[in-house]
This record gives C-alpha cells, sequence and structure tokens, in this order.
C-alpha cells in the first residue's frame, strides 16, 4: 500500500475517556493553504485521494471551556490540527469530502492549569497526536504563536487580529479522516498501523471575524523531517464556537483487510 504509515509513538496510545465529548467555548483560528501538491499527495494514505492542488488546512484552538464528557470535565488545552483536503470513495461511487488528519499537536494552555497534556488530548487511542511546546505573546492587535518539538521549531505564526463579530445561524456539520493504531501487546513498544476511520462532527459557531496570518519562513516542520512550504495562504479566520462528535465509521481495516 502506497504511503502505509510507520509506527507511531507509544504516548499516543494512553487513554483516559471514551466519550462521547462535547467541547465547549473554542476560540480557534483556520487557515487555508497551498503547499507542494507532489508532497502533500504523499502524505496521505491510500485510499483517499488527495486533492490535486496542495490545499491543506490548519486549525489552532484553545479549549477554554475544557472537554465534558458523560463522567466528568478536564481542564482546556491547546490544540494545533495540519490537515490534507481528501475524499474517500464508497462502493456505490459516492464520495465523501474531508480533512485527512496529518499531525495533531497539543499543550497545556497555561502552566498553572494542571492538564497533562500527554494524557489530555488523548482520549482515544490512536489518534496521531504529539505534546508540543507553545509559546504565545500579543502586541496590541497582534499575536505570535510559536510551536516546538524536540527542540526545533515546527512553526511560527504571526496573527494580525480583528475583533469578533456575533452569528446566528445553526450548526454546521462535516467530516474528516484518522488513522487510529491498537496498542502494542508488548508494554513500551509502538503498535501497528489498524484503520482508517470517518470521524463526523457538528459546529456550532458564535462569532467570526477575517483575521491575517503569516507563517515563520513560510514552513512547516514536520516530525519526519518534511518540510511543508507555504505557497499561497487562501482563507484565515478566527471564530469562538461549540463543537461535538457526532460518530465514527470505520473505512478500511489495513490488518485484516476484506473481514
Amino acid at each position: 500500500m502506497k504511503n502505509f504509515p510507520i509506527k507511531v509513538p507509544a504516548d499516543t496510545l494512553n487513554a483516559i475517556n471514551h466519550g462521547p465529548y462535547n467541547f465547549r467555548n473554542v476560540h480557534s483560528y483556520q487557515v487555508m493553504f497551498q503547499s507542494d501538491p507532489e508532497l502533500v499527495a504523499s502524505l496521505v494514505p491510500e485510499p483517499l485521494i488527495p486533492n490535486k492542488n496542495g490545499n491543506m488546512g490548519l486549525v489552532v484552538a484553545q479549549y477554554f471551556g475544557g472537554v465534558e464528557t458523560p463522567e466528568e470535565t478536564f481542564a482546556g488545552y491547546n490544540e494545533i490540527v495540519l490537515g490534507v483536503n481528501a475524499k474517500y470513495k464508497k462502493a456505490d461511487g459516492t464520495e465523501v469530502k474531508g480533512l485527512y488528519m496529518v499531525s495533531l499537536w497539543l499543550s497545556d494552555r497555561t502552566p498553572q492549569s494542571g492538564a497533562e497534556p500527554t494524557i489530555l488530548g488523548l482520549m482515544v487511542p490512536g489518534y496521531p497526536k504529539r505534546v508540543c511546546n507553545w509559546q504565545e505573546f500579543e502586541r496590541g492587535n497582534e499575536r505570535h504563536i510559536r510551536i516546538g518539538r524536540r527542540g526545533q521549531d515546527v512553526m511560527g505564526l504571526r496573527i494580525t487580529d480583528a475583533p469578533l463579530m456575533p452569528l446566528q445561524m445553526p450548526p454546521l456539520s462535516g467530516s474528516s479522516f484518522v488513522l487510529k493504531y491498537i496498542p502494542s501487546p508488548v508494554e513500551g513498544e509502538c503498535a501497528d498501523l489498524l484503520k482508517l476511520y470517518q470521524l463526523d462532527g457538528s459546529t456550532q459557531m458564535s462569532s467570526m471575524a477575517q483575521v491575517q496570518v503569516k507563517f515563520d519562513n513560510n514552513e512547516i516542520r514536520l516530525d519526519s523531517g518534511i518540510v511543508l512550504p507555504i505557497r499561497q495562504i487562501n482563507m484565515t479566520t478566527r471564530c469562538m464556537m461549540d463543537m461535538q462528535p457526532l460518530g465514527n465509521t470505520e473505512l478500511v481495516d489495513y490488518l485484516h483487510p476484506g473481514v
């Protein structure tokens, strides 16, 4: 299979709650941009079909309201989602469009919050999440966010903010795709890739603003060593919202095809 990923770090296998989840009072920046089409396509596993233009999405989210489950509420944290616009063709010929999640970086929002990012963001086993170092400061309407891992910068964002305007609109629904892994039976070892899932969710936006976003050095560095060039930024918004997952659908079982 083309683009079959290698083993996932063991720290992604921690799980503390299986949901369902509600994400309240989320402050999010959303950036749609273009990178190198061939490089972007190489990040997407079959049978997903990547877009031909190198279109990608970046979501920078801060969960101010924490994460609610039927049993408890977890403290808020920061999360950065990098994805590729892709689609999945079903057996009946219909297509599902969504964002294939390449990487999810997360960190404690504040050192005093008591959140532990190595556990907090990993409530669903197998999602490709990585703990990161988050640095942020504001100067007037300028916000600078810098993300690092293992002593190297992943990306830097320079955001020119704008006031949020209230919205009145029905919830938006959409899909994304994610690879999930299973825990290894041997403690301390990684797990093999298991399944490709389609995740459906609902977003209720309460306010929005158009903002300006620039990337430091016009690039994003992945753990694999791949450097994604930022060739063009197409859309940048800021919003406040609540999010609720609606369901998971198994698309492909790579370890047990045809079962």
